[in-house]
């Protein structure tokens, strides 16, 4: 079953995201980083994957502070194939899969 990697614990109710894979948190209030620490929240990402591998089924879904979406974001990047990404609809209120090949990021100049 894929995971759908939440970077940061906002506080929302995410319970539509479960069709999709298990319900993870990267980041929660509990870890003590705030907005302004990129330098240890990047350093917590890179712990947390390390204890907690990405599979190239997982997702992405992008909620949170940018600090932690954009971190948790790069750190998929380079480790998945792809990113699987999710994206709330807000008229059908539900999420909606999206891929984005490193392909389209990569050769961008």
């Amino acid at each position: 079953m894929p995971t759908v990697w939440i970077p940061a614990d906002a506080g929302h109710n995410y319970s539509t995201a479960e069709e999709f894979g298990k319900v993870r948190y990267v980041l929660t209030k509990d870890d003590g980083i705030s907005v302004f620490q990129s330098e240890r929240a990047a350093r917590h990402v890179v712990d947390f994957f390390k204890a907690n591998p990405p599979a190239p089924d997982d997702f992405l879904l992008f909620a949170g502070p940018p600090l932690f979406m954009i971190t948790v974001g790069v750190y998929l990047h380079r480790a998945l194939p792809r990113m699987r990404t999710l994206i709330y609809h807000m008229r059908e209120r539900k999420y909606i899969a999206r891929d984005i090949p490193h392909m389209e990021i990569t050769e961008v100049s």
